[in-house]
C-alpha cells in the first residue's frame, strides 16, 4: 500500500510514517523545508520512505510539491492529510492569507483535489483527514475567510473547515471515501507557543505522538471501514453532527472560498453538469 502523509517529518505524521514503514508499506512524505530533518527520517526508515520538501503555508509550493509528486507517481492509495501548526499572531503571505489556515486547512482542500486522478488509479482509495472538529459554523464572509485570524481562533476555523470538507465531499461526485479523525488533543509542541490555558490542558489531558499515530494507523489500515467515509473520535465511529450535515449551503460558500483562495478552477467533475458539458 503507497501511503502519502503531509507534516510527516515530525510529531504525529513522523511516528505514523515509521511505524506504516515497518509494516511494510511504500510510505512518502511531504514535510517542511528543513531537509535535515527529512533526511534523517529517510536515513532512520533506510531508505524505506520517500521525503518531498515543501513549506505548507505557501500556495504556490503546494501546487509545486503536488505536480512533482504527480509526475513520480502513478498511483497512491491512501492520502493522509496530517499537517498542522499553531501561531499565536496572524502572519499573512503577499496575498493576505494567514499561512497558518492554509497549513491547517488549505493544504488538505488543493491536495484532495491535485491529487485525486492518483488516488483513483488504485483499487481502494481513501483519504484520512486529520485535525477535524465535529461541529459547523465557519466564519465564511469572503473578506474575512482565511484572513485575520490568531491563535485559537484560526486553529478553531480550520478544524471546523476540514470536517465540513471531509462529510460533503462524501455526499457528492469526489468518488473517493474521505474519513476524518480527531484522535485526541495531542501534545505536539504546538501549545508551548499558546497560553496558560493551553499549557494546563496538555499537562491534564494530551495524549503523545506516538499514542495519536497508533489511533491513525488502526483507523488507515482497517479492513471494515464504513463506506462514503467516516467520522473517527479516537478510532470509534461517531455521527456527524447537524451543525455539519444540515448546512449544504456552507459548505458550497466553503468550497467557492477555497478555490478562490487556492486560485484554482471548478474541477470538471464537481461542476454542474451544464458547465461539465461546456468543459468536455
Amino acid at each position: 500500500m503507497r501511503v502519502l502523509i503531509t507534516g510527516g517529518t515530525s510529531g504525529m505524521g513522523q511516528q505514523l510514517a515509521m511505524r506504516l514503514s515497518a509494516d511494510g508499506h511504500e510510505i512518502d512524505v511531504i514535510g517542511g523545508t528543513d531537509q535535515v530533518r527529512g533526511m534523517n527520517l529517510v536515513a532512520l526508515s533506510r531508505g524505506r520512505i520517500r521525503y518531498y520538501p515543501a513549506d505548507l503555508g505557501n500556495i504556490g509550493d503546494i501546487k509545486r510539491v503536488a505536480a512533482e509528486y504527480f509526475h513520480e507517481c502513478n498511483s497512491l492509495d491512501r492520502l493522509v492529510l496530517n499537517a498542522g501548526v499553531y501561531q499565536r499572531q496572524s502572519l499573512l503571505d503577499e496575498k493576505g492569507v494567514d499561512k497558518a489556515f492554509v497549513v491547517n486547512y488549505l493544504h488538505r482542500f488543493m491536495l484532495l483535489l491535485l491529487l485525486r486522478p492518483l488516488l483513483l488509479c488504485s483499487e481502494n482509495p481513501r483519504v484520512l483527514i486529520n485535525g477535524c472538529a465535529n461541529f459547523g459554523g465557519v466564519e465564511l464572509d469572503s473578506s474575512i475567510f482565511g484572513r485575520r485570524y490568531q491563535g485559537m481562533k484560526g486553529m478553531t476555523e480550520a478544524l471546523r473547515a476540514n470536517a465540513l470538507l471531509a462529510y460533503w465531499l462524501n455526499t457528492g461526485d469526489y468518488g473517493i471515501d474521505v474519513d476524518a479523525i480527531n484522535p485526541g488533543y495531542v501534545n505536539t509542541g504546538m501549545q508551548r507557543q499558546g497560553g496558560h490555558l493551553m499549557r494546563l490542558m496538555t499537562h491534564w489531558f494530551a495524549i503523545s505522538p506516538q499514542h495519536a499515530a497508533e489511533k491513525i494507523r488502526q483507523v488507515l489500515t482497517a479492513p471494515d471501514l464504513p463506506s462514503r467515509g467516516g467520522y473517527f473520535n479516537g478510532v470509534k465511529t461517531s455521527r456527524y453532527r447537524h451543525s455539519v450535515t444540515g448546512r449544504p449551503d456552507d459548505f458550497a460558500r466553503l468550497w467557492e472560498q477555497s478555490l478562490c483562495l487556492a486560485e484554482m478552477r471548478e474541477p470538471v467533475w464537481a461542476a454542474p453538469v451544464d458547465i461539465q458539458l461546456q468543459q468536455a
